[in-house]
């Protein structure tokens, strides 16, 4: 899915994350509604940007297992990698 950072605080956090706009992906764990998922994500604004005041210029792509991208419907193999890494981590 295309993602954005809700605020400006948001993207701040991120960048001290990432250090640089990047299409390398990273391994996180998506916290949402109590359920803790591996995920990857990249760090590289693109496409149409909904909250103007986020100082983030566009979205981000956040994977889960198996998730396909846009262009090619194709499952990317680094964000798998990612994937597994964030998991791996959790379950220590």
């Amino acid at each position: 899915m295309d993602v954005e950072p809700a605020t400006a605080a948001d993207t701040a956090i991120f960048k001290s994350i990432a250090k640089t706009w990047s299409w390398k992906s990273y391994a996180m764990i998506l916290i949402a509604n109590g359920k803790y998922v591996a995920c990857g994500v990249n760090a590289m604004p693109h496409g149409d940007q909904t909250i103007k005041d986020n100082d983030f210029d566009g979205q981000f792509c956040l994977h889960m297992v198996n998730s396909r991208t846009h262009g090619s419907d194709s499952v990317n193999k680094e964000h798998q990698k990612s994937i597994d890494r964030a998991y791996k981590w959790a379950h220590k």
